[in-house]
């Protein structure tokens, strides 16, 4: 068992990991966490967060114990399979590039700009967003075409966003 206390340098960024957690028990192996060379993992199928540690943690896949405002609890499940996600990272050039300050308190700007920079018939679901902005630093959102994820770094934050297609009425 592994327990991460608030006073950890590293708490806020494994805390921040755990919210792109799946919570859904049909992806069962989605639920936990996965640590592999240095990076806490979590994805629920339609975003992914990966943050860098310096906590001394053994590779494997994390149960989530406990989280609570003092501690977070995880423990090894060695019999549960973590989805290969290294492959859904686009490797190819964005489209576009788009620099947001995430602490600042105008949320709805800063929102708006990163939807305006997605291709058409697609927008960011804004709790996604708000995850990001609570990283409280500068971020480099790289667009891709259409349908394709967003991917997004911070310091030792990263990772992607699926965009979600429009409805025209």
């Amino acid at each position: 068992m592994k327990r991460i206390t608030k006073k950890n340098e590293d708490y806020k960024g494994i805390e921040w990991v755990l919210k792109a957690r799946s919570k859904e028990i049909t992806r069962y192996n989605m639920n936990f966490i996965n640590v592999k060379d240095g990076e806490f993992i979590a994805t629920d199928g339609h975003r992914l967060h990966i943050y860098k540690f310096t906590v001394q943690i053994e590779d494997g896949n994390y149960e989530l114990i406990n989280a609570n405002s003092d501690e977070i609890i995880l423990e090894i499940s060695p019999n549960i399979e973590y989805p290969e996600w290294k492959h859904i990272i686009p490797s190819k050039e964005p489209t576009k590039i788009i620099e947001i300050r995430c602490y600042s308190k105008n949320l709805s700007v800063a929102y708006t700009d990163l939807v305006r920079a997605v291709p058409n018939e697609n927008t960011v679901n804004l709790d996604y967003f708000k995850d990001i902005n609570s990283i409280n630093n500068t971020v480099i959102f790289s667009v891709f075409e259409k349908n394709e994820p967003i991917k997004f770094v911070s310091g030792r934050h990263r990772g992607l966003i699926m965009p979600m297609r429009t409805l025209a009425f």
